[in-house]
């Protein structure tokens, strides 16, 4: 509709440039805003990797030294008992903190084929000395079958292919045993002077926190003399 004093091609050009400024602002903000989402969500490459050496505190010991052997032992342990009915059979308890809950028994030339242990730690003859492979074996009432003896509480059992009694008796107990391939509860090492002999050693820690880490290091550092 027309009217009287009414410019229609100025107010198209009005209209016009109003769109324009419209778009154009849609347009500046747009890029703005994905600048700055491109700001907060940009990940900065990582700092160069370091690597730290982390190395566990070395137990103190003291060294022991026997007509046949020697032994390194925690520091504040000590010899218990020595008997020598048949053959010699060493005993080493802890004294420090909760006094008498270690204990390390060393069997030389000592048939013990009856004596059943709760774990096993395989061994292997080094010369005159003994390595441990792998790690202390879980409670072994956990792989071993039900068919204990009626007399003695023991069962037949296996650990890293070495023959074992595993006592299922007393499955509560922590007495850890050394297994080998060269028979139950033995396994043969030869010193340079002292000859060939039969070796076996058990592990007990009735502590809260059993440390089998003792018992490793005690037996590798074992030397026939």
């Amino acid at each position: 509709m027309y009217r009287l004093g009414e410019n229609h091609i100025k107010r198209r050009h009005r209209h016009i440039a109003i769109l324009v400024v419209v778009i154009v602002l849609a347009v500046v903000l747009s890029v703005i805003g994905t600048r700055a989402l491109r700001a907060q969500t940009a990940i900065s490459p990582p700092p160069p990797a370091t690597n730290h050496s982390v190395s566990a505190p070395s137990m103190q010991t003291k060294h022991i030294d026997e007509s046949l052997f020697s032994i390194d032992l925690p520091t504040d342990w000590k010899l218990q008992q020595h008997q020598t009915t048949t053959g010699d059979i060493y005993i080493w308890i802890n004294t420090a903190g909760n006094a008498g809950v270690r204990n390390i028994t060393l069997y030389i030339d000592t048939p013990e084929p009856q004596l059943g242990v709760n774990r096993a730690l395989f061994v292997q003859n080094n010369d005159n000395r003994l390595t441990a492979i792998k790690d202390v074996s879980d409670n072994c009432a956990g792989f071993t079958g039900p068919s204990a003896s009626a007399s003695s509480g023991t069962a037949p059992a296996k650990w890293n292919g070495a023959d074992f009694l595993c006592d299922l008796a007393n499955y509560t107990r922590d007495v850890v045993g050394t297994v080998s391939q060269d028979g139950i509860n033995e396994v043969m090492i030869t010193g340079p002077t002292a000859g060939r002999h039969s070796i076996f050693l058990t592990y007990t820690d009735n502590s809260s926190q059993p440390d089998y880490a003792i018992f490793i290091n005690a037996l590798q550092s074992l030397q026939l003399k």
